[in-house]
């Protein structure tokens, strides 16, 4: 987990990260992440998160959604993000209906986590907080240019003002 703070603004960036030592993504590292957010108070949150992470990620929007701190998550960018097959994890997701505004970004030629698996993801999300990119690339985040870069700043300038 990587965190960046800004006090004066009152807003933490957490990016979330798995190295996949034993394979999977374990319930400990969403209570974790549920017990980091707790010690922030009067902090706004924006969870990013790549492949595993933006899992990882999907998972912990999905428990801090159930544990009311979904008020703490101002918003998500999740990148080759998908639906986790342990069952016990993806019954969790099908019943969190995630209301927290997230931008989904994948890869038309992603091989390691075809469209199939981030469509499956979504269906778990309220269809009124995601918005969705669509890039040419494989399993990857694109460049800060372009289309991507404008659908980034309008996703940030609807979602990511501070509100006190």
């Amino acid at each position: 987990m990587r965190h960046i703070t800004s006090r004066q603004n009152k807003v933490s960036l957490i990016q979330l990260r798995r190295t996949p030592v034993h394979g999977g993504i374990g319930r400990h590292d969403c209570i974790s992440f549920a017990n980091h957010v707790r010690q922030l108070p009067n902090f706004h949150i924006w969870l990013s998160g790549f492949s595993q992470g933006a899992a990882l990620a999907s998972l912990a929007l999905a428990q801090c959604q159930n544990q009311q701190l979904e008020h703490k998550i101002q918003f998500a960018i999740l990148a080759g993000a998908f639906l986790p097959k342990d069952p016990e994890y993806a019954h969790m997701m099908t019943q969190a209906a995630i209301s927290i505004p997230t931008l989904f970004i994948s890869g038309r030629k992603d091989q390691l986590i075809p469209l199939q698996r981030t469509e499956e993801l979504i269906a778990t999300f309220d269809p009124d907080s995601i918005q969705r990119y669509m890039h040419d690339g494989g399993h990857m985040v694109p460049t800060c240019s372009g289309d991507f870069k404008r659908c980034l700043q309008d996703f940030l300038d609807q979602h990511g003002s501070v509100q006190h």
